[in-house]
């Protein structure tokens, strides 16, 4: 039986660069520098994972990261450039609408997302009361 006590938190960044119009860009090794850069203008945001659980016995790790970047790069980023070429939905809708798969997605129990907008607009969310 586990306690609190062997529970720890896990926090991954994922960086996107998403240009109107093209194309979400493939996962790369690097989740930002390696990404090539658009011709056009584009919009940069950084999604902030927040995990909890057990570490695996086997790994030492409460969640894979690629894994994390890989729910971020199959779910929100292309509804983040859906919505880029629609221009009419609120972060915070999106995010909502987006937390049950990336939950779903992770084996650790996802915590919070946050989505850094801006350097100075950021949208948090938790899976259990879905507020911003």
């Amino acid at each position: 039986m586990t306690s609190p006590a062997d529970t720890i938190s896990l926090s991954r960044t994922v960086r996107l660069f998403l240009a109107p119009g093209e194309p979400v860009p493939p996962p790369a090794t690097n989740s930002f520098a390696a990404i090539s850069t658009t011709p056009g203008l584009g919009a940069f945001y950084e999604i902030i994972l927040h995990c909890s659980g057990v570490p695996a016995e086997r790994t030492g790790f409460v969640e894979n990261i690629y894994e994390m970047d890989r729910a971020v790069q199959a779910i929100l980023a292309p509804r983040i450039a859906q919505a880029l070429h629609a221009g009419n939905v609120h972060p915070a809708a999106l995010l909502q609408a987006s937390m049950k798969e990336l939950s779903q997605y992770l084996y650790a129990r996802m915590t919070r997302v946050d989505w850094n907008l801006s350097p100075t607009y950021r949208v948090s969310m938790e899976p259990m009361d879905m507020t911003t």
